[in-house]
Order: C-alpha cells, then structure tokens, then sequence
C-alpha cells in the first residue's frame, strides 16, 4: 500500500512539473498580450486565440462551442474584464497558421474590414462582423469599449 500511494504522489509530481514547464513554454515562444479569459493576442503573426492554459489546453478548448482564434490581421483591439473588441482585415493569401484560420467565411470578401466580439465569460468569438452587424452587437450585449 506504501508503494501505491508512493507512486502516486511521484506521478502527481512529475504531472506537475511537466504541465507547469509547458505552460510556462507556451509563453515563452513567442511575444503576446495577455488578454484575460484565457485569450492572447500573437504579437508576431497578429491574431487574437485561446492560449496556452497547461497539458490540458487542447482538450478543453475543443470542447468549447464555435470558434475560438480571430486570425490574421488583426490591426487593433479592446478589452476588459467581460469582452474583447477586435478590428482585423484578413491577411491575403490565407496562411494555415493554425487549423481553422482558412475555414472562415468573409461574406464581403478579402479585402474587407471585419469586426469581431469575444464574451470571455462564455469563450465564444462572435465575428467576422461587418460594421453595422458589430455595431448591433454592441448595444445588444451593452458592451462600452465600443464607443469609447
């Protein structure tokens, strides 16, 4: 029984120090803003994603509802403690950064101007948005960053 609970307590340990070492990695890769909710913006290659959050990150986030990366261009953003506001022009041709960037569908074309919502409370990315679906959107969900 001593061998048993031995074992254990080493196992948990070892699940400790990897899943802090890869957080701890996953922050570390590349320059990002820490947006709160569990989201990053990628100051390298310009998109807003869910980050890095230990070993059981990918698990997780897929089982989450919907989308949860802005991608490529994102050219400014706003946050606070309940949503994130982010204006971005899709980066033309369309890299594969991540898995999904490519299955976006901009109803007005490349070259558009998009808008985009996340609720961080219920980690969901409402977008691409054109200007006045956002602009419903905010007074819908009172979000103030929108007219500030």
């Amino acid at each position: 029984m001593d061998k048993i609970i031995g074992f254990t307590k080493k196992g948990i340990f070892i699940f400790l120090i990897v899943s802090s070492a890869m957080v701890l990695l996953c922050s570390c890769v590349n320059d990002s803003v820490d947006l709160g909710g569990y989201f990053k913006y990628d100051t390298e290659h310009q998109y807003i994603s869910g980050h890095c959050i230990g070993i059981l990150y990918p698990i997780i986030i897929k089982r989450q509802p919907g989308r949860k990366d802005i991608p490529p261009c994102v050219i400014g953003y706003k946050y606070d403690d309940d949503f994130i506001i982010a204006i971005q022009k899709p980066k033309t041709p369309l890299e594969q950064i991540y898995y999904d960037f490519n299955d976006v569908k901009y109803p007005l074309g490349l070259d558009t101007t998009y808008y985009w919502i996340i609720d961080k409370k219920e980690g969901c990315v409402n977008g691409p948005l054109t200007y006045t679906e956002f602009c419903g959107k905010c007074e819908l969900y009172g979000i103030k960053l929108c007219y500030e």
